[in-house]
C-alpha cells in the first residue's frame, strides 16, 4: 500500500509515511496472529501516541478498524474457498472468540457470518 498522496507530516514536518508503510506491511503479514499495539509501534519505530495519530491520520481507519477489515476479508475470502465452518474461519483469521467475531463480521458486512454463506450459496 502506497500512501504517497497522503500527508504522512506532522506538524514539526517529519516524515512518517515508511514507518507507517512498514506498519501496515507487518500488519498485512500478521493480521491473523493476535497483534498489540506495542509490537507495530516497535516496527514504526514510533512512540505509541505518535503511532496511533500518524496511523489514522495516513490510513483515515484506526489500527483496530484496520485489522478488522483485513480479517474480515480474509474470511470472506476462506469462506467463498472452503467449506471450514464458521468458527474454524474465525480463528483462522486471528478472531479468539465467534461471538466477537460475528459482531465484527456483521459490523464490516453488514450481515453475519452465517447470512454470508448462505448468500454465497445462492449465488452459486
Amino acid at each position: 500500500m502506497s500512501f504517497s498522496n497522503n500527508t504522512g507530516k506532522l506538524q514539526d514536518g517529519i516524515n512518517h509515511i515508511e514507518s507507517i508503510e512498514r506498519a501496515v506491511a507487518y500488519i498485512k503479514e500478521h493480521c491473523a496472529e493476535p497483534l498489540t499495539r506495542e509490537e507495530v509501534c516497535k516496527v514504526a519505530m514510533m512512540s505509541r501516541t505518535t503511532f496511533t495519530k500518524v496511523f489514522h491520520r495516513i490510513t483515515g481507519k484506526t489500527m483496530t478498524d484496520y485489522i478488522h477489515t483485513l480479517r474480515v476479508d480474509m474470511a470472506k475470502q476462506l469462506f467463498s474457498e472452503t467449506d471450514l465452518s464458521i468458527t474454524e474461519v474465525g480463528n483462522l483469521c486471528g478472531f479468539e472468540s465467534s461471538t466477537y467475531f460475528g459482531r465484527v463480521f456483521k459490523k464490516k458486512s453488514g450481515m453475519t457470518p452465517r447470512e454470508f454463506i448462505h448468500y454465497l450459496k445462492k449465488e452459486l
